[in-house]
């Protein structure tokens, strides 16, 4: 999926029009996982739902595939397929540890679209079946602009698997009515 690459996008166009939920004010405060573990969340994830986002219109089959690059570094290999032109897209990335804690913050950098380091913040997984993940960049005190993927590691989970995620989003005060659902039906 394009996670990393939606924040990046909205912090350099620095425009709550860009495609994410805009809010007011700063970030708003949110619990990440505890007693992060890297190593357990590697792997390849699926998405099932997501704000909207400019550089993901018309995609479907969204996945994320993270991989261990030695020293604390992952690698990050986002993919879609455009349901307009049928054509896979990809943007490579790598992602760390924001601090020396054990919560789940991480940052992104994908270097093909510069050096910029998105937040992706895990609130919740149970890294075999589900993960919420979210991102938020406030510009200064004013507005901030909202990105958030809810991914599992089946490509088509049970019901019961989305209603652990929306619990997730749920504890932390994040609404469900801005997510959208993404297509998982695929050309082999």
């Amino acid at each position: 999926m394009f996670l990393p690459a939606v924040v990046l996008a909205a912090w350099l166009a620095a425009s709550p029009a860009v495609g994410q939920v805009p809010g007011l004010g700063p970030c708003p405060d949110v619990e990440v996982e505890h007693n992060f573990s890297v190593e357990r969340y590697l792997g390849k994830w699926y998405e099932q739902e997501r704000y909207f986002a400019v550089f993901e219109l018309g995609g479907n089959c969204v996945t994320a595939e993270y991989t261990d690059e030695g020293n604390g570094v992952v690698g990050v290999n986002n993919t879609m397929t455009n349901l307009v032109t049928g054509r896979t897209q990809s943007i490579k990335g790598r992602a760390r540890l924001a601090n020396s804690t054990s919560d789940a913050r991480l940052v992104v950098v994908f270097s093909s679209v510069g050096s910029f380091e998105a937040p992706y913040w895990i609130l919740g997984t149970d890294y075999d079946n589900y993960s919420v993940v979210w991102s938020c960049g406030s510009f200064g005190d004013v507005v901030n602009a909202r990105f958030s993927w809810l991914l599992t590691r089946a490509k088509n989970p049970g019901k019961d698997i989305i209603r652990k995620m929306r619990r997730v989003l749920d504890k932390n005060g994040i609404p469900l009515q801005p997510y959208m659902r993404t297509l998982q039906v695929c050309p082999n």
